[in-house]
C-alpha cells in the first residue's frame, strides 16, 4: 500500500484471511464523489414547518423554536443578498437526511438548535460531521438562541464549527465570521 501524504485519507477494505494482497483501498474523495450524487439542493421554504411531529410536548416546542430561529437567520441572510437553501441527502443505506440551512453565497453549512445544553450541542456536532461526508462546504456553523458556555464553543471550534446566535437585528458568532456581516 502506498504511503499516505499528510492531506490524503484512504478508505480500505481488508480481507484478514487473505493477507496484505487483499487490501482494496481508495481515496476518500472517491467515496465522497460517489455519495454526492445522492445530494439535492432544495428551497428552504419547501421543508420549513413550525411543527412536523408530536413525539412529546418538549419535542414539539423544540421543533417550533428551531423553525423560528431558522426562519430568522434565513430572512437575515437573504436580506443581505445571500442565497440560502437546504440539502436533501439520501445515504447509501437509503436513509434520507435534511440539512437545516446552507448559505450558498458563503459556502456555509448551518445546523440549528433551540437550546445550548451540552447534549444538544454534541448532537449538532455529530449531525454536522455526518452531513459533511456528503456536503462539501467550506465551513460550518451551529445556530443557537443564545451564546453558549465557553467550553461548548471550544468543543465545536476544535472541529472547525462556528457558533452563531441572534444579537439585536442581526447575528454574531464566536469567531466574528464575515459571512454574517452586511
Amino acid at each position: 500500500m502506498p504511503p499516505l501524504s499528510s492531506d490524503e485519507l484512504f478508505v480500505a477494505t481488508v480481507d484478514l484471511d487473505a493477507g496484505e494482497a487483499a487490501i482494496d483501498a481508495g481515496p476518500v474523495s472517491e467515496y465522497r464523489s460517489a455519495a454526492e450524487k445522492w445530494v439535492e439542493r432544495i428551497p428552504v421554504e419547501a421543508s420549513l414547518a413550525a411543527v412536523f411531529g408530536y413525539d412529546s410536548d418538549r419535542s414539539v416546542l423544540a421543533v417550533r423554536g428551531e423553525a423560528d430561529l431558522q426562519g430568522r437567520l434565513h430572512a437575515y441572510l437573504t436580506s443581505i443578498g445571500h442565497t440560502v437553501v437546504r440539502h436533501r441527502i439520501r445515504t447509501t443505506d437509503d436513509v434520507e437526511l435534511f440539512t437545516d440551512l446552507y448559505d450558498e453565497t458563503r459556502d456555509v453549512l448551518i445546523e440549528v438548535k433551540n437550546d445550548v445544553q451540552r447534549q444538544t450541542l454534541r448532537m449538532a456536532l455529530g449531525q454536522i460531521l455526518d452531513y459533511q461526508r456528503y456536503v462539501n462546504a467550506a465551513s460550518s456553523a451551529v445556530l443557537v438562541p443564545v451564546q453558549p458556555a465557553g467550553e461548548m464553543i471550544a468543543l465545536l471550534g476544535q472541529y472547525g464549527v462556528d457558533v452563531v446566535w441572534p444579537h439585536g437585528a442581526g447575528f454574531v458568532s464566536d469567531s466574528h465570521v464575515p459571512w454574517l456581516a452586511r
